[in-house]
């Protein structure tokens, strides 16, 4: 059940707070559960990396790394390579299996204007045995965002994946919903809430919430904090994380 939430999570983690869509300051697709509509300008790429720490009742789930690299295409699509990374749970240790797929933008937004943008992904078979799904995993999301204010921002992700516990394969789905605030020219925060139905294959559902703030370091890095629980902590966990993001 842990490995199949975490893939949950991975395959729904985190958000932008569509600080600039025009390149600068950055705006990156962690550290929360959701992602964001904002694509990297073109003659530009994104390195996002970051560690997150899962507490259950009885155990811990640590990922280093956590790598997404962001590379554009065109002015509406950039492709991606995520979950770069380590985990560590209290019986293993090991690689994860990295996830690749596109972003593209459906319809740009503006003020009061909402902007929706198309992600798809999947796993690759590649990381340690411990941890190491032998079927691929995809994923389909919709993400859309909404600029309430110059400093409030509205959004959330609908999202879709086929997944495989080695046996069978079955639907997961998942839902989330967002609320961003600009604290000042370099401050974020944001507090969100999600749904994910089933956590493994004929398993329960798992409901949480997340909050945590951004801080821009200059205009091309921005280093993040966040803290969040399901309401069954002691089945899917409490987690903290801090991580970094660089536009190069």
């Amino acid at each position: 059940m842990k490995k199949s939430l975490y893939l949950a999570l991975v395959a729904i983690f985190p958000l932008s707070f569509a600080l600039a869509q025009d390149g600068f300051p950055i705006s990156t697709d962690r550290p929360s559960f959701s992602d964001g509509t904002s694509i990297i300008p073109k003659g530009r790429w994104q390195v996002e990396m970051g560690y997150t720490n899962t507490q259950f009742r009885r155990s811990r789930f640590e990922t280093v790394g956590e790598m997404l690299v962001r590379l554009p295409v065109s002015d509406r699509m950039e492709l991606r390579l995520s979950n770069v990374g380590f985990g560590r749970s209290s019986d293993a240790d090991g690689w994860l299996d990295p996830v690749v797929g596109f972003k593209y933008k459906l319809l740009n937004g503006s003020l009061g204007k909402p902007e929706w943008a198309l992600i798809a992904q999947t796993t690759v078979p590649a990381g340690s045995r411990d941890f190491r799904q032998d079927e691929t995993q995809p994923t389909v999301k919709l993400a859309g965002y909404l600029q309430l204010d110059p400093l409030t921002g509205l959004g959330g992700n609908l999202v879709a994946s086929s997944l495989s516990d080695g046996t069978d394969r079955f639907g997961q789905y998942a839902v989330s919903a967002y609320l961003t605030r600009s604290l000042n020219s370099r401050t974020g925060a944001f507090f969100e809430m999600y749904h994910v139905t089933p956590t493994a294959k004929d398993g329960p559902h798992s409901t949480g919430f997340d909050a945590g703030v951004t801080y821009l370091v200059d205009k091309a890095t921005q280093v993040d904090f966040r803290i969040g629980s399901t309401f069954d902590p002691g089945r899917d966990g409490t987690y903290f994380g801090f991580g970094i993001g660089y536009r190069f």
